[in-house]
């Protein structure tokens, strides 16, 4: 599951990467246009997804979870925490947020990543150091 705050950002950007990867590399797929989920000959399965429908996730299992422009989430500290780990903690996935430094010391992903810290590196976290 890869999740982004923006549905233009999806379509536009992570798609064609992910397409591309996929045909450079070879690996056989389908894509759902309508669900936007990749799948692959051995049953796994790659969702696109934008924050505003990640409700749906509760009651799945995910290996994977990646969040780009994490600090752009809405409610980020509760679809982390309640809705993504508990979705992934069954197969013991992995949560990634990536996202650019946030100015901001206070804010939801500055504190998901000093959470990670304490907690051991719980939820593992992609911080590039930028500015935005």
């Amino acid at each position: 599951m890869i999740i982004n705050s923006k549905e233009f950002s999806i379509s536009h950007i992570t798609k064609p990467i992910i397409d591309n990867i996929l045909d450079e590399t070879g690996i056989k797929y389908t894509y759902s246009s309508t669900t936007r989920t990749y799948s692959f000959p051995n049953k796994k399965r790659l969702c696109l997804e934008t924050d505003v429908f990640v409700e749906k996730l509760r009651g799945t299992v995910w290996g994977f979870v990646g969040i780009d422009k994490a600090k752009d989430i809405k409610d980020l500290d509760y679809l982390v925490k309640a809705v993504i780990y508990p979705a992934t903690i069954m197969n013991q996935g992995t949560i990634v947020l990536a996202s650019p430094f946030d100015q901001d010391k206070h804010s939801e992903f500055n504190g998901l990543v000093l959470d990670s810290i304490r907690q051991n590196n719980l939820i593992n976290t992609i911080n590039k150091l930028t500015t935005t």
